[in-house]
């Protein structure tokens, strides 16, 4: 017991001793130099916005200025780099530090074994994240050092997904002052924050309504402006090039956001379809022709000589007749089952009936037959008619001709924008629709979404 004791107020010295030595050695030097360093941090901090406030106050009618401005503004970036990394260098110094006092206290406390196991598991993954990030910010040091030429502010322009950076924004109100904020480019939006401790402010929800255009014509120098159907607003980057790369990365964005928010109807396509509607198409004749359906226990064989006399061999489809169940036209009588074929395809993609659609495909139906007795039209523009997005998309997946026009010249782009069915002019679009084709009459789709008035057609 008496050793345990002197053991234990030796290790109870030990401790007492290093937490004295290491709050005297921080107090005095490590704590004043980080303090110090900070102040200086501020200080040139401010000194770069000064420099990008005067940079961005330059008229263009004075290029003597501008350039003055501009070498100002890149000398003060470079210094405020230097002092970046030396500060964030002795952060990490003081970190370390910690961690290197805090393991030998880990040594001292050996009974608290549990305690141990936890703080070896941090000091562990500590000491590896500390000793990465010091070798990378080394590294961007020395580069720093060779570096000569004007850093771009913007993280990653070109990134049509996730774009920011500072720019001024010239406010709405009588007073038009221009205030820089950080902007940024998410999930199709425009926004921008104020201060790290607010909210970001939304200044453009829906990207797909917004066009993007820049300004040679106003005072201030490298400006740009984003407008939609609602407001519009002017702002301002650092230089030509960072103006160039924002025009380029938000009218990118408003591509992809028309390109992945038109919502596709395959899967509520699948959903009409079905393994039931499907199989009684092509397993009409199956038991007239003698072959047993297949199951988990068959071969690979013999599964695959089913799905071939099934599906591309189409032995077990009912043979194509003369009347069409379940719809309320009566095919015309012609003489050719061709014909026939192909005036069933048609009225069921008038009606959206996609399991009349798909029989009349299965028993050979043309997918770009043309209805002479309404102006050759095909299955794809009689669809339109009938405001069936799942029917557009059958057609489509089934190799029907976006672009095939009618007597009149109008396809089916036009007959889905005169009829204001947006849904199916997104899709068409989306599979290469040409928008610019015009009719007998020499109107384009947009023009006649103009004439109909279908605002959000002309919007797309």
């Amino acid at each position: 017991m008496v050793e345990a004791g002197q053991a234990y107020n030796a290790a109870n010295q030990l401790l007492v001793d290093g937490l004295e030595e290491f709050l005297q050695y921080y107090k005095k030097d490590r704590i004043v130099m980080l303090k110090e360093t900070r102040r200086e941090f501020l200080r040139i901090r401010d000194d770069l916005d000064v420099a990008i406030a005067k940079n961005a106050q330059v008229s263009r009618n004075k290029p003597q200025d501008g350039e003055k401005a501009s070498h100002l503004l890149l000398a003060t970036r470079k210094c405020f780099q230097h002092f970046v990394l030396d500060y964030g260098l002795q952060v990490f110094s003081y970190f370390h530090a910690q961690y290197t006092f805090f393991h030998q206290g880990y040594d001292l406390l050996k009974d608290l074994e549990p305690s141990k196991k936890k703080m070896a598991e941090q000091l562990a993954q500590l000491t590896t994240d500390v000793t990465a990030k010091r070798r990378e910010v080394e590294y961007a040091h020395q580069l720093s050092q060779q570096k000569d030429v004007l850093d771009d502010s913007t993280n990653n322009p070109q990134d049509k997904l996730t774009v920011e950076g500072y720019l001024f924004k010239r406010s709405r109100k009588k007073s038009k002052v221009w205030n820089r904020y950080w902007f940024s480019i998410q999930n199709n939006q425009l926004v921008y924050v104020k201060s790290h401790k607010e909210e970001p402010v939304l200044l453009f929800d829906d990207l797909r309504l917004c066009t993007v255009k820049a300004l040679d014509n106003i005072e201030r120098r490298f400006s740009f402006e984003v407008v939609s159907v609602q407001k519009s607003c002017m702002l301002q980057a650092d230089t030509e090039g960072l103006r160039r790369a924002w025009v380029a990365a938000i009218q990118g964005s408003i591509d992809m956001a028309y390109r992945e928010q038109t919502e596709s109807a395959y899967p509520q396509l699948l959903c009409v379809l079905g393994n039931d509607i499907i199989n009684s198409i092509y397993e009409a004749r199956c038991f007239q022709e003698g072959p047993v359906k297949v199951t988990a226990a068959n071969s690979w064989q013999e599964k695959e000589a089913w799905i071939k006399a099934k599906y591309v061999e189409k032995r077990f489809v009912k043979k194509p007749s003369f009347s069409m169940q379940g719809q309320s036209l009566v095919a015309s009588q012609t003489s050719s089952s061709e014909q026939h074929l192909g005036l069933q395809l048609y009225q069921a993609a008038q009606e959206g009936h996609l399991g009349n659609m798909a029989a009349a495909l299965a028993q050979g139906a043309d997918i770009n037959w043309a209805n002479k007795e309404e102006e050759g039209r095909t299955p794809l523009i009689s669809a339109m008619h009938g405001d069936s997005l799942v029917a557009c998309e059958f057609l489509l997946l089934n190799g029907a001709n976006v672009n095939h026009r009618d007597n009149c010249g109008q396809g089916a782009l036009h007959a889905a924008t005169y009829r204001g069915h947006t849904g199916q002019v997104c899709l068409l679009l989306k599979r290469g629709a040409n928008q610019y084709a015009v009719d007998e009459r020499g109107l384009d789709p947009l023009s006649i979404a103009v004439e109909a008035a279908h605002a959000d057609i002309v919007t797309l």
